[in-house]
């Protein structure tokens, strides 16, 4: 199979930050919430910081449920 790397878009970004987040929340139990807090990628940060870096992705087709 062969997989093609490519760079978010704005319009992706929101679906990043949640997976961001939800990675973060499962992971770094040493974190406090104002830790999340001060490094979550929001909007703000994104018109900040986006210009700035790249951010690749694998796009992996959404796998059906099984039963």
């Amino acid at each position: 199979m062969t997989y093609k790397i490519d760079t978010i878009s704005k319009a992706e970004y929101p679906e990043v930050v949640e997976v961001w987040e939800a990675s973060v929340r499962a992971t770094h139990h040493f974190l406090d919430e104002k830790d999340i807090v001060r490094y979550h990628l929001g909007e703000k940060n994104y018109n900040n910081y986006h210009k700035n870096i790249l951010i690749h992705f694998v796009p992996i087709p959404k796998l059906e449920r099984l039963a």
